[in-house]
């Protein structure tokens, strides 16, 4: 009995050895392999409906819109300007040279308005998603130094937007209705040598102004690329 009592004890100890030490995609013994908290800086999909901690509130601000097609889950964040009156919500976050972003966008009208601004601690802009109005195609500024997509955005429709920006001041922007990043094409842009003189950013604003509705959801900030469907 001792000796099975041991032959126990060992057998155990040695599962308990392979369970530690094991490939986590291969040991049967281990949870399945679960990404690191803190990977999104920013990581808001405005479920549930409530105001979402960290973000500014203000006139023109509801963050729990419902009956949008496209957007994921049951609310989003709307964003409603008339005439000159700007809307705008700010989340902040640490200080890097180099961010990615990511969100799901609806815009209502084919107006001048700024969409995206990245800002240092100051609120001196970066980066910017400008949509020039009137059949253009979006925007990217670094500083005041910008490159327009070659196709304009539909109206009403919900797109996967993407944008980049480092402090070499290099910026670009992408948009897609399936989920797939774009690198080039039609609905990329890229712009160089722009005149920021920014290092670092740590706000991002979504906004609206020139009588525009638009609508914001699953909205991420990391420090490397987000890929596919903001993963």
């Amino acid at each position: 009995m001792r000796k099975l009592f041991l032959a126990f004890v060992c057998l155990f100890g040695l599962l308990d050895c392979k369970a530690q030490f094991a490939n986590p995609e291969e040991s049967l013994f281990l949870l399945p392999f679960q990404a690191p908290a803190g990977t999104y800086r920013i990581d808001e999909n405005f479920e549930p409906a409530v105001a979402p901690d960290g973000w500014t509130t203000g006139s023109g601000i509801t963050y729990n819109q419902t009956g949008i097609s496209g957007m994921q889950g049951t609310y989003c964040m709307k964003i409603v300007s008339s005439g000159s009156a700007v809307s705008v919500t700010t989340a902040s976050f640490t200080a890097y040279s180099e961010i990615w972003v990511y969100c799901l966008v609806q815009i209502s009208s084919d107006v001048t308005c700024n969409m995206i601004e990245l800002e240092n601690a100051s609120g001196s802009r970066a980066a910017l998603f400008h949509l020039p109005g009137g059949g253009s195609g979006p925007r990217i500024y670094e500083g005041n130094v910008s490159q327009n997509i070659a196709s304009a955005l539909t109206m009403s429709q919900t797109y996967h937007c993407w944008i980049h920006w480092k402090s070499d001041h290099t910026a670009d922007i992408g948009f897609s209705t399936d989920g797939v990043r774009p690198t080039s094409g039609f609905f990329y842009a890229t712009v160089s040598g722009g005149d920021s003189g920014i290092t670092t950013v740590s706000k991002i604003r979504l906004r609206a102004d020139g009588s525009q509705t638009c609508y914001f959801d699953v909205v991420r900030v990391k420090t490397s690329q987000i890929g596919d469907n903001g993963i």
